[in-house]
């Protein structure tokens, strides 16, 4: 039974190194599809966001949880029940990575969107946790540091 759709987004904020932007965790009871995944760059070190910056963006799974600051998960039908899912943002690399479902490289000064087609659904299993990563592999982003603004909408069954 469908308990609802809901969304975790990381509101402005400053960037300078590789990092999971946004994770969130399955409750015991509950299995989760990503309905929607996407990364902006807000402005740039010097305020600019016109300035273009290639990074790597993937969409990962991991076996522990990362030290971060807490998102309350919003339904998007105000009428739906709470979230399950423990949601966080800002989390540093502390965090395995156990598998890299989807990977890519975006402009994020016009932003990347991931949005899920009929049969390649992203499903996380109960207690399973899944994070939106940017960075470059190898440390510090190109330019540095950006506000980001970023996020995911899943859907939670029951």
């Amino acid at each position: 039974m469908a308990r609802g759709s809901y969304a975790a987004v990381l509101d402005p904020t400053l960037i300078s190194i590789t990092k999971i932007l946004v994770q969130i965790q399955a409750p015991a009871s509950a299995v989760l599809e990503l309905e929607r995944a996407w990364v902006t760059k807000a402005f740039g070190s010097a305020g600019d966001p016109q300035i273009d910056q290639m990074e790597r963006i993937a969409i990962v799974r991991q076996d522990v949880a990362g030290t971060g600051t807490s998102i309350t998960p919003a339904p998007l039908d105000p009428d739906a029940p709470a979230s399950g899912v423990t949601a966080k943002g800002d989390i540093g690399l502390d965090a395995d990575i156990s598998a890299y479902l989807f990977k890519g490289a975006a402009d994020i000064a016009a932003g990347w969107l991931f949005v899920p087609q009929r049969g390649e659904s992203l499903i996380v299993p109960p207690s399973g946790i899944l994070g939106l990563f940017l960075g470059t592999f190898e440390g510090a982003l190109r330019e540095s540091p950006v506000f980001i603004v970023a996020g995911l909408i899943w859907r939670e069954l029951g």
